[in-house]
């Protein structure tokens, strides 16, 4: 959740739009702070079923943890992180050890961990790039209904921001979206990158 915002009705929808797009995708969330959120637009806006809407996220997260991050998908993960982190901390350890003591000949142990982690990190890549190959491609009946539905509220959402972007005269750069899903009524601040795997938007203010 953002700090000190100049307004927290606008970043808690800003913050929610996002949160419910990497939902579609598997990322995690907190879910306690959508459903304080969606309770609360739910009294002023009619559109929002905030049971509805939690319970689409809770059916995703199942579908995700049957079909995309399966045990040995998680295990792998979590293998890949902790590897990736021990040898760099290795690696770093072994460097000022060498600069202090002055033995340049661990150098060449550091240069081995160092690439070790590397490694590491790529094949981490690989694994998640094949995992979000795998969600964009994801077939199931279930999944699809969930994801159109949350997009569609997340649709109502973005319209909706943009009316009260314009209404309190804000700028809407002050509220940027992190977002993986196409949308309408938004202006790309920034695309997504190899090392980032979203995109940037604001709402767009139509006269």
């Amino acid at each position: 959740m953002p700090k000190n915002p100049r307004d927290m009705d606008l970043h808690n929808m800003a913050w929610t739009i996002s949160s419910l797009d990497m939902a579609i995708y598997g990322n995690p969330i907190r879910l306690d702070y959508i459903e304080k959120i969606m309770n609360n637009y739910e009294k002023k806006y009619s559109e929002i079923n905030q049971p509805r809407i939690i319970a689409s996220l809770k059916n995703i997260e199942r579908i995700m943890l049957d079909r995309i991050y399966t045990p040995v998908i998680r295990k792998r993960l979590k293998i890949l992180n902790y590897g990736t982190r021990a040898f760099l901390i290795s690696a770093i350890i072994v460097a000022f050890i060498s600069l202090f003591y002055r033995m340049s000949w661990l150098l060449y142990v550091f240069y081995s961990l160092f690439i070790l982690a590397v490694l590491l990190l790529l094949l981490n890549y690989i694994v998640l790039k094949g995992i979000d190959r795998k969600i964009e491609n994801l077939n199931d009946e279930d999944y699809l209904k969930e994801k159109e539905f949350i997009k569609s509220i997340n649709q109502y959402l973005i319209d909706l921001m943009a009316k009260k972007v314009k209404e309190k005269n804000a700028n809407p750069r002050d509220y940027r979206i992190p977002l993986k899903s196409e949308y309408k009524n938004l202006e790309i601040v920034s695309r997504s990158t190899f090392f980032r795997k979203y995109y940037t938007a604001i709402v767009k203010i139509q006269p």
